[in-house]
């Protein structure tokens, strides 16, 4: 064959493959000469510390696949020239645990998450509506691990704007927040005795 026509192993277009980043263990004794040979190559199997399988575009990640980080981190989903975008799903490790645990599924753009998506809290709370620059930005839904549920507007990841938030004490707040609490006018209904408060009230709970 022409070696003209040999393709590149280094040119992974438009195909599937797997690649993995390996951790250091050379043994580093030298011969004589201070050159490195053969027998200066890891008597012990190397250790995969990352790893990526999936579609390629010359060379970088393109198209859909999955990247294992060695800290746990997991995304499944699809690429655009080495960087998460469009649909796709990111989990992590949970703490002194192997499981891996989902945070976040829905639509990125450049690496950050941007479009509609739910993202899981650690401490239990659950978000799911519209993301803008990694951070929740336009309409959203936020149930808390309390049993609060509101929803309304974010803007740079706080509830502000109109929202209707409704407590675990079965209470019912529709108003404004400004940066996650009340701030303006709006109604607060009392569930156990059916009394309505107009106020201006600034807390972000009840």
């Amino acid at each position: 064959m022409d070696k003209q026509h040999v393709p590149s192993p280094f040119q992974r277009s438009g195909a599937h493959g797997r690649i993995y980043e390996f951790s250091k263990r050379i043994d580093t004794q030298n011969d004589d000469d201070n050159t490195i040979s053969s027998s200066h190559f890891p008597k012990t199997p190397l250790t995969t510390t990352s790893s990526y399988e999936g579609m390629w575009e010359n060379t970088m990640k393109h198209g859909y696949g999955t990247q294992s980080l060695q800290n746990g981190t997991k995304y499944i989903g699809e690429w655009r020239y080495n960087k998460k975008e469009g649909r796709g799903s990111l989990y992590k490790r949970v703490r002194n645990e192997k499981t891996l645990q989902l945070k976040y599924e829905g639509d990125w753009v450049e690496d950050m998450k941007e479009g509609q998506g739910s993202y899981f809290y650690s401490n239990g709370d659950h978000y799911k509506g519209e993301w803008k620059l990694d951070k929740r930005c336009g309409h959203g839904r936020l149930e808390t691990v309390g049993g609060d549920v509101i929803e309304g507007s974010f803007v740079d990841g706080t509830l502000s704007g109109e929202a209707r938030a409704v407590f675990s004490n079965k209470n019912i707040f529709v108003g404004r927040y400004e940066n996650g609490k009340r701030s303006g006018y709006g109604r607060l209904y009392y569930h156990d005795t059916a009394r309505v408060s107009s106020s201006s009230s600034s807390s972000s709970s009840e």
